[in-house]
């Protein structure tokens, strides 16, 4: 994956599960991948060590996969976007809405 999808990636799942990390893991991640300051950077603004802000990163980053490996809160939204916009393309077209109770239950069964 390339650096730039691993960052988007990483900021979806911090839109889903930052509340639920730590005050110092939520910091350091907040301005390393919302604010895109090195962690240097951060350690100097927070007073700590660069190694503090890499073990706070790690561990939130780590939290956050298991979290999303374990609720599948990111890949349900971007199924739910899917979702979405086929039936508006549906709607615009006046589409059978037939195929819909297939997606629907895709959904609903959680593939």
């Amino acid at each position: 994956m390339a650096d730039l999808e691993k960052t988007e990636e990483i900021n979806e799942l911090l839109d889903l599960y930052l509340p639920l990390l730590t005050e110092k893991q939520q910091t350091a991640l907040e301005l390393v991948y919302q604010e895109d300051m090195s962690m240097q950077e951060a350690a100097s603004l927070l007073g700590i060590t660069k190694q503090t802000v890499h073990f706070n990163v790690q561990s939130g980053l780590k939290h956050i996969t298991k979290l999303e490996a374990n609720l599948h809160l990111l890949k349900r939204n971007k199924q739910l976007d899917t979702f979405i916009s086929k039936y508006k393309q549906m709607k615009e077209a006046n589409f059978d809405f037939s195929q819909l109770q297939a997606d629907l239950t895709e959904l609903q069964v959680g593939n």
